[in-house]
């Protein structure tokens, strides 16, 4: 596996790369095996790359996505959410 380091010059730039990154192997993965499995952090960062994905041509019926933040509250704890 060949590594890329891409050096773009903003978020919004970043969110387009991302999502458009992702929709490719979404795309390339579907052919090959008949799905994809995305494991994603959360919390606030991913969002803005989920909203372009949410507008791109991508067979949502074949995606499983997890969430694998090392923590994982109620929405209604605060203190383990600083950010919200």
């Amino acid at each position: 596996m060949r590594l890329d380091i891409e050096v773009l010059p903003g978020p919004e730039t970043v969110t387009r790369r991302a999502a458009g990154y992702v929709a490719e192997r979404v795309g390339a993965a579907v052919a090959r095996h008949g799905r994809f499995t995305f494991a994603v952090s959360g919390g606030l960062t991913p969002w803005a790359m989920f909203r372009r994905l949410a507008e791109a041509d991508v067979p949502w019926e074949r995606v499983v996505i997890y969430q694998v933040d090392e923590r994982i509250a109620p929405a209604d704890v605060i203190a383990m959410h600083p950010s919200a």
